[in-house]
């Protein structure tokens, strides 16, 4: 049986803009340690017992999470909630602030709230801070990216780019991250995070695409067509290649590329959470394909997750 942990007897952590932790120990203020990531994590060497620790799954974040995560499996916990659970951006940048806002969270899991960090979880903190190293796609990326639980079901589509989909994936962190407590089965939150519109597509198809939405909308484009349409009219009706399909059917052009990557975008969350919750419910391939040779195709498919590297 699961201990459940207090926020009493956790120690919430959060990374500074200037690369340094503050903490905050139960119920106590937050406190700048002074401190980088590094020399914080070497710290805890001191502290006796269990670590029970509690930090927002963000970008800043992602090296405190990797660096701690087998040590509070060992002997204790590592706790992770949205970064939406703050109220604004700048709060959720001033790390006093975010460190109150943690106080506050009493959101489920399913809804971004406090969940255990596990095996399926950490492949994405471990990519942000990768690329956050290199800032580039190489080896060590896609060593990370091979054992994400969302690179599997990606696979199926036949044209997948996996060096926009590493960008991508970290952009997003948590499908959880981006659930509407009112409608928690819509993607609109997702997509709007995105950038999924037209006049944000028809910037990054003009080449305007180095930050804010527009960086994630290219990345989202790029996963699914940068390895270009199908060769031949043969391949074009492959099952793998429904998102060409959508797009062709939607009129091509920006129209057509919103539409296909909006439904890209439905594809990922629902078969990444279906990995994470081991549930196999949570995407029901009729509700995307309209082909009953798609929806075998998937289906087949999703049968060697088990095998798969």
């Amino acid at each position: 049986m699961t201990a459940v942990i207090h926020d009493t007897s956790t120690l919430k952590l959060h990374t500074a803009t200037d690369g340094s932790v503050w903490f905050s120990d139960g119920n106590r203020v937050p406190i700048a340690s002074g401190t980088q990531v590094e020399e914080f994590v070497d710290s805890l060497g001191q502290r006796s017992g269990k670590l029970n620790v509690r930090m927002i799954g963000s970008h800043a974040n992602a090296k405190l999470v990797t660096m701690l995560h087998r040590r509070c499996l060992m002997s204790g916990s590592l706790e992770l909630a949205s970064p939406l659970i703050c109220g604004t951006a700048v709060e959720r940048a001033t790390a006093e602030a975010a460190l109150y806002w943690m106080r506050q969270c009493k959101l489920p899991s399913s809804l971004g709230g406090w969940h255990p960090l596990t095996d399926l979880d950490y492949p994405a903190y471990a990519m942000i801070r990768q690329l956050q190293d290199d800032s580039t796609f190489n080896d060590h990326v896609e060593a990370l990216l091979k054992v994400h639980p969302a690179w599997h079901d990606l696979k199926f589509i036949e044209t997948i780019s996996p060096d926009w989909v590493a960008w991508l994936l970290t952009f997003i962190i948590d499908p959880r991250w981006y659930i509407d407590p009112d409608r928690p089965d819509r993607v609109s939150k997702l997509q709007s995070y995105l950038g999924l519109t037209p006049k944000i597509m028809a910037r990054v198809v003009e080449g305007d695409h180095e930050a804010g939405a527009a960086s994630r909308c290219r990345a989202v484009l790029g996963a699914w067509s940068d390895n270009g349409p199908p060769a031949t009219a043969v391949d074009y009706e492959s099952p793998g290649n429904f998102l060409w399909r959508i797009c062709k059917s939607a009129g091509a052009g920006i129209r057509g590329l919103v539409r296909a990557s909006q439904k890209f975008v439905v594809y990922l969350r629902h078969t990444w959470l279906q990995a994470l919750y081991g549930r196999t419910e949570l995407f029901m391939p009729e509700m995307l394909f309209k082909r009953a040779d798609e929806i075998e195709a998937y289906k087949a498919h999703a049968t060697t997750r088990s095998r798969s590297v």
